[in-house]
């Protein structure tokens, strides 16, 4: 995949140019003797992070899934099973706190 590879150096190296126009003492020099370029950079460059969180999202599901391919079965049982975890969490959690906070049963430390 040499285009997102690509995309990804373009990317990175735009980030650390955005940073070179917004950050530290650098920043100043490098904003008088290139306002246009800086200007530009200063306020455009931080696309660039966008650009890179997701190439590298893509890498990391790419990675993750079975031989780079997409999932075989529909997503929704994932999501159901998340959102059903997610609510039994829920629910343990107040169970524990009503319970085990509650004035009566607070104990006395002295």
């Amino acid at each position: 995949m040499p285009l997102v590879d690509a995309l990804k150096a373009i990317a990175s190296q735009l980030i650390v140019l955005h940073h070179l126009s917004a950050y530290g003492p650098l920043s100043l020099t490098m904003r008088e003797a290139f306002p246009g370029t800086m200007g530009w950079l200063f306020e455009y460059g931080r696309m660039a992070v966008q650009v890179f969180l997701v190439i590298g999202g893509f890498l990391a599901a790419r990675a993750l899934s079975g031989e780079g391919q997409a999932l075989a079965g529909s997503p929704l049982i994932y999501f159901q099973r998340d959102v059903s975890i997610l609510i039994i969490e829920k629910i343990e959690y107040q169970a524990f706190f009503n319970n085990n906070l509650s004035k009566d049963t607070m104990p006395i430390v002295r």
